[in-house]
């Protein structure tokens, strides 16, 4: 689960390569889907549809939920960060990370994709 503020070619890297994953690991009912998030729902919801336009996903849900700003109140995501990443196995938050704006980069990216491996165990 992705909560994003910045919809840029860092973020359609990411959501690519997670759609990648989410295919190769389909025997495990790996899922994943990235929540556009902010204060303006109209700029979300076109931000979304300029993201799948530039990118071909076949296995990623992109949405811009009710609670659009900080997305939903228990999550708690902050305020500051640019992007979200939770990754959960059942019940049970396994990766929890949080990268500042404009801190979504090659490095960071590499970091989220080796945590896929903590929900594959």
């Amino acid at each position: 689960m992705i909560f994003a503020r910045e919809s840029d070619a860092a973020l359609a890297r990411l959501v690519k390569q997670i759609d990648g994953l989410v295919a190769k690991h389909a025997d495990a009912q790996m899922g994943a889907f990235v929540n556009f998030i902010g204060d303006d729902p109209d700029k979300l919801q076109a931000n979304a549809k300029k993201l799948a336009g530039k990118i071909k996903i076949e296995n990623v849900a992109l949405v811009v939920p009710v609670e659009n700003q900080n997305g939903p109140p228990d999550f708690n995501i902050s305020a500051k960060a640019g992007t979200t990443v939770m990754m959960y196995r059942g019940l049970e938050v396994k990766v929890n990370r949080v990268i500042p704006l404009g801190g979504l980069n090659k490095k960071a990216i590499g970091a989220i994709l080796n945590d896929t491996a903590k929900i594959l165990e």
